[in-house]
């Protein structure tokens, strides 16, 4: 893409992935205005595509992309004295090539049904046509399979978890932590906010007069008087 506008981000989605495979169920991004816009909003819903954003500041609520682009991104140092855009088919070739243990297949494999061909590949199919199947059985058969065929689901990679401090299921009011680069002295955390609505993964919370959803691992409980005002005005909160 030449940038990251609305518009070319709506279209490269278009014409780049849905005319090859087709309709997403489920379309999930960050909370970037470029994915927030009306005509992003009017695309999905032109698709019949539900669409979802995952909270500030918080990677694991979309871990599958970001474990791929953290991969990517090792990948690409790698090269240190190439330009990262003439490394990237090569990186990119490798990784959807590359054997996944929790699904027992390639990204390739589950997209086109067979692996990728590498540049020097040693060896060479050499099936016999005498051992290939006629184009109706390799369908009947190919069809068969996919009925068969059930979604795995995905792995967790990490068994390390995040506290979240009791109180939170009962506090009225809670601190924000800003995770954002800090100045030196700067308070990690913003708040009190009021809670409006609590789940069991995000909570949703008045900021400045207006609803934000922000994951519980950034979120602590305030300890304040019942007669504290429900609404506090901060001057920064743009990251939040």
């Amino acid at each position: 893409m030449c940038n990251q506008m609305t518009e070319t981000v709506a279209q490269t989605l278009y014409t780049g992935w849905i005319s090859r495979y087709g309709v997403l169920e489920i379309i999930t991004s960050d909370s970037g205005t470029n994915f927030e816009s009306n005509l992003f909003q009017a695309l999905s819903k032109f698709l019949g595509a539900t669409k979802t954003r995952t909270t500030s500041f918080h990677l694991a609520a979309n871990g599958i992309v970001e474990r791929m682009h953290r991969q990517l991104k090792a990948a690409l140092k790698c090269y240190a004295n190439s330009s990262w855009l003439e490394v990237l088919p090569p990186v990119l070739l490798g990784m959807r090539a590359c054997l996944k243990e929790y699904i027992g297949a390639s990204p390739a494999e589950m997209v086109y049904g067979q692996c990728l061909r590498f540049p020097g590949e040693f060896f060479r199919n050499t099936t016999s046509s005498r051992h290939m199947l006629s184009e109706d059985t390799f369908l009947q058969r190919l069809r068969l399979y996919t009925r068969k065929l059930r979604p795995v689901p995905t792995s967790h990679h990490s068994s390390s978890t995040f506290f979240v401090h009791p109180d939170l299921r009962t506090s009225s009011h809670v601190f924000v932590r800003c995770d954002t680069v800090r100045k030196q002295l700067e308070q990690p955390y913003q708040g009190p906010f009021k809670v409006v609505s609590r789940n069991d993964k995000f909570f949703k919370m008045s900021i400045n007069k207006r609803q934000s959803t922000i994951s519980i691992d950034r979120l602590k409980p305030a300890y304040v008087l019942p007669d504290i005002s429900s609404e506090i005005v901060f001057s920064k909160t743009e990251d939040i």
